[in-house]
Protein backbone atom coordinates (compact mmCIF):
# COMPACT_ATOMS: atom_id res chain seq x y z
CA UNK A 1 0.00 0.00 0.00
CA UNK A 2 2.79 2.46 0.78
CA UNK A 3 4.53 1.69 -2.51
CA UNK A 4 1.49 2.67 -4.53
CA UNK A 5 1.10 5.95 -2.64
CA UNK A 6 4.77 6.83 -3.13
CA UNK A 7 4.84 5.78 -6.79
CA UNK A 8 1.69 7.64 -7.85
CA UNK A 9 2.81 11.23 -7.05
CA UNK A 10 6.16 10.79 -8.80
CA UNK A 11 4.42 9.49 -11.91
CA UNK A 12 2.04 12.46 -11.93
CA UNK A 13 4.95 14.88 -11.49
CA UNK A 14 6.77 13.35 -14.47
CA UNK A 15 3.68 13.64 -16.68
CA UNK A 16 3.11 17.26 -15.69
CA UNK A 17 6.75 18.10 -16.48
CA UNK A 18 6.45 16.67 -19.98
CA UNK A 19 3.19 18.50 -20.69
CA UNK A 20 4.68 21.76 -19.41
CA UNK A 21 7.70 21.24 -21.63
CA UNK A 22 5.49 20.68 -24.69
CA UNK A 23 3.45 23.82 -23.98
CA UNK A 24 6.61 25.86 -23.49
CA UNK A 25 8.10 24.67 -26.80
CA UNK A 26 4.95 25.51 -28.73
CA UNK A 27 4.96 29.08 -27.36
CA UNK A 28 8.54 29.58 -28.53
CA UNK A 29 7.91 28.24 -32.04
CA UNK A 30 4.89 30.46 -32.68
CA UNK A 31 5.72 33.91 -34.16
CA UNK A 32 4.38 37.03 -32.52
CA UNK A 33 3.20 38.56 -35.80
CA UNK A 34 2.66 36.99 -39.17
CA UNK A 35 4.64 38.33 -42.12
CA UNK A 36 1.79 40.38 -43.56
CA UNK A 37 1.15 42.24 -40.29
CA UNK A 38 4.86 42.90 -39.80
CA UNK A 39 5.28 44.37 -43.29
CA UNK A 40 2.18 46.56 -42.92
CA UNK A 41 3.25 47.94 -39.54
CA UNK A 42 6.84 48.49 -40.67
CA UNK A 43 5.67 50.39 -43.76
CA UNK A 44 3.25 52.56 -41.75
CA UNK A 45 5.94 53.28 -39.15
CA UNK A 46 8.46 54.32 -41.80
CA UNK A 47 5.96 56.61 -43.54
CA UNK A 48 4.88 58.15 -40.23
CA UNK A 49 8.48 58.76 -39.16
CA UNK A 50 9.40 60.30 -42.50
CA UNK A 51 6.38 62.63 -42.60
CA UNK A 52 6.90 63.66 -38.96
CA UNK A 53 10.56 64.46 -39.58
CA UNK A 54 9.91 66.41 -42.77
CA UNK A 55 7.03 68.32 -41.17
CA UNK A 56 9.11 69.29 -38.16
CA UNK A 57 12.05 70.33 -40.31
CA UNK A 58 9.80 72.49 -42.49
CA UNK A 59 8.88 74.65 -39.50
CA UNK A 60 5.86 73.05 -37.85
CA UNK A 61 5.74 72.70 -34.09
CA UNK A 62 6.49 69.25 -32.68
CA UNK A 63 2.87 68.56 -31.74
CA UNK A 64 1.65 69.50 -35.23
CA UNK A 65 4.35 67.35 -36.82
CA UNK A 66 3.43 64.36 -34.62
CA UNK A 67 -0.25 64.69 -35.51
CA UNK A 68 0.60 64.94 -39.20
CA UNK A 69 2.89 61.91 -39.01
CA UNK A 70 0.33 59.86 -37.08
CA UNK A 71 -2.39 60.65 -39.60
CA UNK A 72 -0.17 59.77 -42.52
CA UNK A 73 0.89 56.52 -40.81
CA UNK A 74 -2.77 55.53 -40.43
CA UNK A 75 -3.51 56.39 -44.05
CA UNK A 76 -0.42 54.46 -45.18
CA UNK A 77 -1.55 51.43 -43.18
CA UNK A 78 -4.98 51.45 -44.81
CA UNK A 79 -3.52 51.97 -48.28
CA UNK A 80 -0.89 49.23 -47.89
CA UNK A 81 -3.50 46.79 -46.60
CA UNK A 82 -5.53 47.18 -49.79
CA UNK A 83 -2.42 46.83 -51.94
CA UNK A 84 -0.90 43.82 -50.18
CA UNK A 85 -4.11 41.92 -49.51
CA UNK A 86 -6.96 43.24 -51.63
CA UNK A 87 -10.52 42.30 -50.65
CA UNK A 88 -11.98 39.26 -52.35
CA UNK A 89 -14.51 39.92 -55.04
CA UNK A 90 -17.70 37.93 -54.90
Amino acid sequence: MKQVLVFLPTRIEEESKTTRRKEKDSMIDRPILDLESFVLLMFATMVGYLVTTLSYESGMSLSQALLTGGGSAGAALLWARTVIKPPKRG
